[in-house]
């Protein structure tokens, strides 16, 4: 269990640290969204970070017993690998997408200067892979935690993914009006598949 917990910690680190080299090579905002509005999506970002982060920690603390409920279903060796494996596929897609993206990334929906239609690599498949990469990584969370509390993260995380991809989408069909239909047409949101 706590070579499980460590390794999912692990590859959330990676993502941080990622993310955060990475944005300083992206483009400039066309319409920069005001600061408030910035520091609001930073504070979110943050709030749901540090509960996430809480029950983890109260998950060290009570010594590995599982916290928000009973387990729904028992701990294995097997269930703690393939959470590991489902949290470092999903690490490993998010990089991919982010470095297809390229320049063109924001951590909120808006489009950057000169911005551009990116249509290869995982981009090819799904519309928004960097939130297939995440959703991995949380389900990997929620796997390991195996509760109704980790179901209910899983659930607002995929209502907030949603919400946020609606908005990006908006501004894509409006700023690639010819491209776009087809785009989205030939490829799912987030799973293939599915969704």
């Amino acid at each position: 269990m706590w070579a499980a917990i460590i390794l999912l910690g692990i590859s959330w680190l990676i993502f941080g640290a990622v993310w955060l080299l990475s944005a300083r090579s992206a483009k400039r905002a066309q319409n920069p969204l005001s600061r408030g509005k910035q520091w609001a999506f930073v504070v979110l970002i943050a709030i749901g970070g540090g509960l996430i982060v809480s029950r983890l920690a109260g998950w060290i603390a009570n010594g590995g017993a599982t916290p928000g409920g009973a387990a729904l279903w028992p701990f294995s060796t097997g269930l703690a690998v393939a959470a590991v494996i489902l949290s470092y596929f999903g690490l490993a897609v998010a990089i991919w997408a982010r470095a297809t993206l390229g320049r063109n990334w924001s951590a909120i929906p808006e489009l950057k200067e000169d911005h551009e239609l990116v249509t290869s690599g995982p981009y090819a498949v799904v519309r928004h892979p960097i939130y297939t990469g995440l959703l991995l990584m949380f389900a990997a969370i929620a796997v390991l935690w195996a509760t109704a509390a980790a179901l209910v993260m899983l659930l607002v995380i995929v209502v907030g993914i949603q919400l946020k991809l609606s908005r990006e989408e908006t501004l894509l069909a409006g700023e690639f009006p010819d491209q776009w239909p087809a785009y989205r047409a030939r490829t799912r949101r987030v799973l293939p598949l599915l969704w």
